[in-house]
C-alpha cells in the first residue's frame, strides 16, 4: 500500500494555521478506554458545501456529504496515557475544528505547542508521525460507499464525497465486500430521549451515545452492508413500537426483533399490531432483563403466546448458552413450526465440568438435527489470559482467526452451511473490535467455505430465518 504522504504530494495545499475554533451546536465528544488505550471521538455535522480541506497532524478523520447534502464528520485520535486526566491533557493539546467557510468545508487538527512524545506501540498504532491533508470539489454527486485502500480509491472516494483519512490507512478501515451483507443482529438506542435507556449505561462509556440507522449506515455500508436487522436492547413495551418509528424511512433496516413478554396478558394484542408492520420479524426471549426462561416457559400461558409468534410466521431469539440449551429443545419440541435463531453463540460459555461439557454439546448436536434452527456467529472476539482462559478484564484479544477456528469449525460442524447468520452485534461488540475486524475475520472464515458458503452466510440465510422485507434496489432476493 503507498503511504499516505505520497498522496498528500499530489493533494497537499497551504492551509491557514491560525483559525479559530469552531463549537458546532450538534456536535459530540466522547473520551473512553478500550484495548489499551484511551480515544477520543468527535463527531457532527455541516452544511453542505462544494470544496472539502482537511489537515490533521494525527488520527484518523471521516467525512461523508456533499454539494446537496448535510457534511458528516467524526475524527478519532488516542493517547497512551497512564490515566483519564493525562489522557484528557493530551487532547486538550490537540485542537479540532469543523468549520464552512463560503463554499468550503474545513477540518483541522493542531497540536498547540509540542506534540507528546510517543511510545513504539503508539507509533506502530498512530502510522506515519507526518501530516495528512487534501483538498477535493465534493461536486453534485451523492455520497456512496468506497473503499478507500489504495491512492486510486482515495481519490475516487473524494470525488464521490466520502474519504477515510488517517495514519494508518488500512484495508480493514474500508474493506467493501464483493457480496452483499444483511447484518442480523444490531441495537438501536438513544439515552438522550426523557426516559433514557434501559441499556447501555453510563459507565458504558464507549458505546453511551446516540446510536441510530443513519449511524450504523455510516458504519457498516462501506463493507459492503446492504440491511440490518435491529435486535431489541430494551424490556420497554413502547421501544417495540420506537424501533419502527426511527426505522420508517431508513431502508437499510430490513427487519426487527422486538421485545415482547409471553404469558403477559397484552401479549397477543401487542403482537398482532406489531406484526402489521412488515417489519417487526419476531421478538427475543431469553435470560434476560431478570428473566427466567426455564421457568416461563413451564407456564401454558407462556407456550400458548409462543405459538401465536409460530402462527404469524415470526421469529423467536434466545441464547445458546448451558441454560438454553434445554428450553429451545422443549420449545422446539412443542412448537416445531417455530423458526428460531440462536444468538451469540461462538461467545457462549463452553461448561468446565466434563458431564456438562458433553450434555451441552449433546444438546447442541440435538438442536443441530431440527432444520428450523439457525445460529448467529457473534460475539466471537473473546478477552483472554496467556493460557487462552476467558478474563472480564486486563489479558488480551486475539485477533487471528486460528485462535478462534476450533470454535467456529463445531459450529460449522453441527448446523452446516445453510443455518449460520452474520450478526456483528454492534455496538455491543465495538469495545471488543472494530466493525471491519468483526466483519473480516468471518469473512476470512467463509472465503474457505467456498463462495457459496459466503452468500448462504452473509444474507441467504437470514432471509429463510427472518423473511425480511427488501426496501433497497441493492438488496437481493431468491426470485
Amino acid at each position: 500500500m503507498k503511504t499516505f504522504p505520497k498522496i498528500v504530494a499530489v493533494l497537499l495545499l497551504l492551509l491557514p494555521w491560525a483559525v479559530a475554533q469552531e463549537t458546532r451546536p450538534d456536535e459530540q465528544t466522547r473520551v473512553y478506554q478500550e484495548n489499551g488505550r484511551w480515544s477520543r471521538q468527535i463527531t457532527g455535522s455541516l452544511p453542505a458545501a462544494k470544496n472539502l480541506r482537511v489537515k490533521v497532524d494525527s488520527g484518523s478523520v471521516r467525512v461523508q456529504g456533499g454539494s446537496q447534502q448535510t457534511i458528516n464528520y467524526s475524527i478519532s485520535n488516542h493517547s497512551y496515557a497512564t490515566s483519564e486526566e493525562k489522557a484528557r491533557r493530551e487532547f486538550e493539546a490537540y485542537k479540532i475544528s469543523f468549520y464552512v467557510r463560503g463554499d468550503t468545508a474545513w477540518v483541522l487538527g493542531e497540536w498547540q505547542g509540542s506534540r507528546p512524545r510517543r511510545s513504539a506501540k503508539s507509533r506502530r498504532d498512530h502510522g506515519s508521525p507526518h501530516p495528512s491533508a487534501f483538498s477535493h470539489s465534493l461536486g453534485q454527486e451523492p455520497p456512496r460507499a468506497t473503499a478507500v485502500n489504495s491512492r486510486r480509491k482515495f481519490l475516487k472516494a473524494a470525488a464521490a464525497g466520502t474519504a477515510t483519512i488517517g495514519a494508518p490507512m488500512t484495508s480493514a478501515n474500508a474493506q467493501k465486500y464483493s457480496v452483499p451483507i444483511i447484518d442480523t443482529h444490531v441495537h438501536l438506542y438513544d439515552p438522550t430521549r426523557p426516559q433514557g435507556v434501559p441499556w447501555p449505561s453510563p459507565e458504558q462509556a464507549s458505546i453511551y451515545r446516540t446510536f441510530l440507522p443513519a449511524d450504523y449506515r455510516r458504519i457498516a455500508e462501506p463493507f459492503g452492508v446492504v440491511g440490518m436487522i435491529e435486535t431489541e436492547c430494551s424490556p420497554w413495551l413502547e421501544d417495540n413500537y420506537w424501533v419502527l418509528d426511527v426505522s420508517a424511512k431508513e431502508t437499510i433496516v430490513v427487519g426487527e426483533i422486538g421485545d415482547l413478554f409471553p404469558g403477559k396478558p397484552d401479549f397477543g394484542e401487542h403482537l398482532s399490531r406489531l406484526h402489521k408492520n412488515p417489519l417487526y420479524r419476531g421478538i427475543r426471549f431469553a435470560y434476560l432483563w431478570g428473566r427466567d426462561v426455564a421457568q416461563e416457559i413451564q407456564k401454558p400461558q407462556v407456550m400458548a403466546d409462543l405459538r401465536l409468534l409460530s402462527d404469524a410466521g415470526l421469529t423467536l431469539d434466545s441464547g445458546g448458552g448451558q441454560k438454553d440449551v434445554p428450553n429451545l429443545l422443549r420449545i422446539t419440541d412443542q412448537i416445531p413450526a417455530l423458526r428460531i435463531v440462536i444468538n451469540h453463540l461462538p461467545g457462549a460459555p463452553i461448561p468446565d465440568e466434563p458431564a456438562a461439557r458433553a450434555a451441552y454439546r449433546q444438546g447442541l448436536r440435538e438442536l443441530g438435527k431440527r432444520p428450523q434452527v439457525y445460529v448467529k456467529v457473534s460475539e466471537i472476539f473473546q478477552r483472554v489470559d496467556e493460557k487462552g482462559h476467558r478474563v472480564k478484564s486486563g489479558g488480551r484479544i486475539p485477533r487471528e482467526l486460528s485462535f478462534y477456528r476450533p470454535r467456529l469449525d463445531e459450529i460449522w460442524e453441527t448446523f452446516g452451511p445453510d443455518r449460520l447468520l452474520f450478526a456483528s452485534d454492534w455496538t455491543n461488540s465495538e469495545p471488543m473490535g472494530t466493525f471491519g475486524e468483526t466483519l473480516g475475520l468471518v469473512h476470512e472464515y467463509f472465503t474457505q467455505k467456498g463462495p457459496d458458503a459466503v452468500e448462504k452466510f452473509f444474507w441467504k440465510n437470514s432471509l429463510t430465518a427472518y423473511r425480511w422485507v427488501k426496501r433497497q434496489m441493492n438488496q437481493p432476493s431468491l426470485a
